[in-house]
């Protein structure tokens, strides 16, 4: 298994109606199975500056 610092972070765009959402991919997802299933944490929008 990778640890989180190992894992490849790929930065995502997608366009929807009124906002562009961005997100990142850590790791290959290929890899998830019913053992170990992709995890997805959803957060509040923010500024490049993190406020």
């Amino acid at each position: 298994m990778t640890s989180p610092t190992d894992a490849t972070v790929e930065t995502r765009t997608l366009s929807v109606p009124g906002a562009e959402l961005t997100y990142d991919v850590h790791g290959d997802l290929a890899t998830a199975t019913a053992g170990a299933p992709a995890l997805v944490l959803i957060g509040t929008p923010l500024g490049p500056t993190g406020s």
